[in-house]
């Protein structure tokens, strides 16, 4: 796994600015999700909708924040970089704590989802985080 991600690393470090790209379809993809579990007919993950429109609304701003770094940002990239990692660590670490509060009421497909939610992003913290020493570097 650490051999993939390292690899992503090396591609992505050519064109660090893409990163925010990467994130930006990851926090839509998460708004898109999370919209259709708040639907009446849709995803059924059985975490409370008081808790699913507050990531919602986090994973939404979070997609326009990358989206914007990626359409304006020239350089300089590292503080906004620093920031969506701060962010993306702290919206995993409470998706954990909620999953794990409310994880009795959680459906099979919720669990999945959550936990593998959680995985990606930390995943992508990874990435993030070698990207930002790449450029570090490469600055030095």
């Amino acid at each position: 796994m650490i051999v993939l991600l390292n690899k992503i690393v090396k591609t992505i470090a050519l064109k660090p600015k893409s990163i925010f790209l990467t994130d930006g379809f990851g926090a839509l993809l998460t708004a898109v999700f999370l919209i259709a579990a708040l639907s009446s007919s849709g995803l059924h993950f059985g975490m409370p909708s008081e808790i699913l429109t507050p990531l919602l609304i986090t994973a939404s701003i979070f997609a326009v924040y990358s989206f914007s770094c990626f359409l304006f940002l020239k350089n300089k990239f590292q503080p906004f970089l620093k920031l969506i990692i701060a962010a993306n660590l702290i919206y995993s670490i409470l998706t954990l704590g909620f999953v794990a509060f409310y994880f009795d009421k959680l459906t099979v497909l919720g669990i999945f989802y959550f936990f593998g939610e959680i995985l990606v992003l930390y995943g992508l913290v990874y990435i993030e985080f070698k990207i930002l020493e790449s450029i570090k570097t490469r600055n030095n």
